[in-house]
């Protein structure tokens, strides 16, 4: 079975991930805004990044892949404060070639806190190695 094959048949599949908001994920960009202990754009986003690659490594299989993020579409909707918990849901919207598009939503025990979009490319390492080769040279 090719990549595309294995990609198209991930379309609708759902995946949920959870954490709760810790030190490190809170929003330091702006000095006046530390005391409120929110969560950051910048951790959920990280958090996206890392729950995309570990689905893709979960239903993929095949040696030395990798997943590059190739766009994101972010809108983070309300403030989330230190220790709540979030739970993300995943799902593939479609592939095409070596693309697989995601739509997310994320929450916090209230209410839908982000949404959007986020594409991964499944690349193999020497398809990377040849690029960076020619780069190089």
């Amino acid at each position: 079975m090719g990549i595309e094959t294995t990609l198209s048949n991930l379309v609708g599949q759902s995946q949920n991930y959870q954490f709760r908001v810790k030190e490190s994920d809170l929003w330091q960009e702006d000095p006046w805004v530390l005391d409120l202990k929110v969560l950051s754009s910048r951790a959920l986003i990280h958090r996206l990044f890392e729950f995309s690659h570990q689905f893709l490594i979960e239903h993929v299989f095949g040696a030395e892949l990798a997943f590059a993020v190739t766009d994101l579409e972010y809108r983070h909707l309300a403030p989330t404060p230190l220790g709540s918990a979030i739970t993300v849901r995943l799902t593939v919207d479609y592939t095409l070639r070596n693309h697989v598009y995601f739509q997310f939503v994320a929450f916090d025990e209230h209410e839908e806190i982000a949404n959007g979009r986020i594409s991964r490319v499944v690349l193999s390492k020497d398809f990377i190695g040849r690029n960076i080769q020619h780069k190089l040279l």
